[in-house]
């Protein structure tokens, strides 16, 4: 059985896709619900090819020094946990996973 790894930061806004917010028209809340459904479609794929499936991501505390740009313009988030992250990667692949 094949075992696909599928390694994601939680899409928050000003987090996820800084070079896209910068080169184009999008918001950082766009560009976080964009990543969001890039992320969901990788998910489902994977899920749909019958291997098994590993959903990863960094530690909150790497998330603020991975160069991710600043907190989101529409928003902060504050203080964050690594539980609120899985959580926010759950909601995402929820419907797409068991």
């Amino acid at each position: 059985m094949t075992t696909v790894a599928v390694l994601c930061d939680p899409p928050r806004p000003g987090r996820v896709l800084p070079d896209l917010v910068a080169s184009t028209p999008l918001s950082t809340d766009e560009a976080a619900g964009l990543y969001a459904a890039l992320t969901k479609d990788t998910v489902r794929a994977v899920a749909d090819s019958g291997g098994d499936l590993i959903v990863n991501s960094r530690p909150v505390e790497a998330l603020d020094d991975a160069g991710h740009g600043p907190a989101g313009e529409e928003g902060t988030y504050g203080e964050q946990t690594d539980n609120d992250a899985e959580a926010e990667l759950r909601a995402v692949v929820a419907d797409v996973i068991d």
